[in-house]
């Protein structure tokens, strides 16, 4: 019942977030995370989806040296983010995975390219090969806080915000094999795939939260005459040095 808390955002996020993060950030309670970290019902995220050829697709991208570069492509709509494909390949060089990223741009028509902060030498030579091949793409650079990343990541799984085609089975295999470390810190684990996922719904998400800005609440003001009364009465007595277009409201 502490008054400093939203009840609606308190009640909501009891149900959204891990109990871990709940206790932690509620309750000032710390409780080792243990498990999986994605622990989601395959059944529900699992889905063979079509992508209908209008909802606007981005891609996530991990760029590897003796590790993989992945994409990881998505579309978004009101019901959520949808995962529909990916490239990942080991152990090639950057012109064959930036021939893998340009066919998978020019077939879901990629809007945009969230990719690994610490891999722009690689986006910018990718950038070169697509240029040459004419191929149109905006790049933004991922943001890789991971404890955000997971926090955010397992809202959107238990709201049933995030689904995944089995096209991207090297993804739900890592999902399967990521666990939290036994002192309870980050996770251990194959990450490459899920790593492409979070540059693209951390980096979105903290977009449209930057973007948005409520329109102010703008009072109608009455025009009548026991507002002109009142505000005639204050001036005259109290104040008869205001200025007389000051509205007497602003000042109770």
């Amino acid at each position: 019942w502490n008054p400093a808390f939203d009840r609606q955002r308190f009640k909501k996020d009891m149900e959204m977030m891990r109990p871990e993060d709940f206790a932690f950030y509620y309750l000032g309670v710390y409780t080792k995370p243990e498990g999986l970290v994605f622990n989601y019902d395959r059944d529900v995220v699992v889905k063979d989806l079509k992508w209908d050829g209008q909802s606007v697709c981005y891609a996530g991208a991990d760029f590897g040296v003796g590790d993989p570069t992945v994409l990881e492509v998505a579309f978004i709509n009101s019901t959520g983010i949808h995962f529909i494909d990916e490239y990942y390949k080991q152990d090639a060089d950057l012109e064959v995975h930036a021939k893998g990223f340009a066919d998978l741009v020019e077939k879901y028509k990629i809007k945009k390219i969230y990719y690994d902060p610490s891999g722009l030498v690689y986006q910018k030579q990718i950038d070169k090969y697509f240029k040459d091949w004419g191929i149109k793409v905006e790049w933004i650079r991922g943001e890789n806080d991971n404890t955000m990343g997971v926090e955010t990541l397992v809202k959107l799984f238990r709201q049933g915000k995030i689904t995944i085609s089995p096209k991207c089975y090297r993804m739900l295999d890592e999902d399967m094999g990521y666990i939290w470390r036994k002192d309870g810190t980050l996770p251990d684990g194959n990450d490459h795939a899920i790593t492409a996922r979070k540059y693209l719904v951390l980096t979105f998400s903290n977009q449209l939260k930057r973007e948005y800005r409520p329109a102010p609440k703008v009072e109608a003001k009455a025009k009548n005459w026991i507002e002109e009364h009142f505000k005639g009465l204050y001036d005259k007595v109290m104040n008869p040095k205001v200025k007389p277009d000051l509205d007497w409201r602003d000042i109770f």
